[in-house]
């Protein structure tokens, strides 16, 4: 069974980032073929207590769209963290991969792709490390 087979993909819940710790987000929509910007109906992020974190579920806010969260001062921390969620036909399936080593990146732990997967991308240059 694959690892993300055991994930309550239709359980996934919105991250509990506080809201002060989000630096920015932004929310595209399709509409007749191109990507628009637009506000975002409801606030992703909001102030709550944890228990209530186990409500908001990710397909709560789509049934069809990508949300992708990444860590800041990488660069300054030579290590870094990304997650996304992919909901597509109201089931979540989500990503996950931290590296670490800056430019020379060793990917740390992964969930959702593989290693070989993740570091594959990175000697095809098809993720690029930026200065």
């Amino acid at each position: 069974m694959h690892a993300i087979s055991i994930w309550q993909l239709d359980q996934i819940t919105v991250p509990p980032f506080h809201p002060n710790r989000v630096e920015s987000c932004l929310y595209y929509q399709l509409e007749e073929g191109d990507y628009k910007s637009k506000e975002m109906p409801k606030p992703l992020h909001i102030i709550q207590e944890s228990t209530d974190n186990l409500h908001r579920k990710i397909t709560d806010f789509t049934h069809d769209g990508l949300f992708v969260w990444y860590s800041s001062n990488s660069k300054m921390n030579t290590m870094g963290a990304v997650m996304m969620y992919r909901v597509k036909d109201n089931e979540c399936l989500p990503l996950y991969v931290s590296l670490s080593g800056g430019l020379n990146c060793k990917v740390q732990k992964t969930k959702g792709i593989t290693r070989n997967q993740i570091q594959e991308m990175l000697a095809k240059n098809l993720i690029q490390a930026t200065d």
